[in-house]
């Protein structure tokens, strides 16, 4: 399976894709866990973590920097859940600012 995925990976990921040079390279450090950073900043419990984006950008941007210090190699947005379906109670408008943000 792993020659497969690594097969694949080479011929999908080809010329000067940044991403598809970390993968020839073997696993890739990613960050994780955003919602469990941001309460420890705050963050109430049960509390969609995507609309921080908007509210409290510099926490969202303290987790980043966390995330990079520690060494990962790529940083994720915070918004996983930033979409119609989780969010129903949110504009449009609001959606693509979290998204953008």
């Amino acid at each position: 399976m792993l020659n497969a995925f690594q097969g694949y990976t080479e011929v999908w990921m080809t010329g000067r894709n940044k991403l598809g040079e970390w993968l020839k390279g073997g696993l890739l450090i990613t960050d994780g866990a955003w919602g469990t950073q941001l309460q420890q900043r705050g963050l109430a419990p049960g509390t969609t973590p995507d609309g921080w984006n908007l509210t409290h950008p510099d926490l969202v941007e303290a987790v980043a920097r966390a995330y990079a210090e520690a060494g990962s190699q790529v940083i994720l947005t915070n918004a996983f859940r930033a979409n119609a379906i989780a969010m129903k109670d949110t504009s449009a408008a609001d959606l693509d600012a979290i998204n953008r943000a």
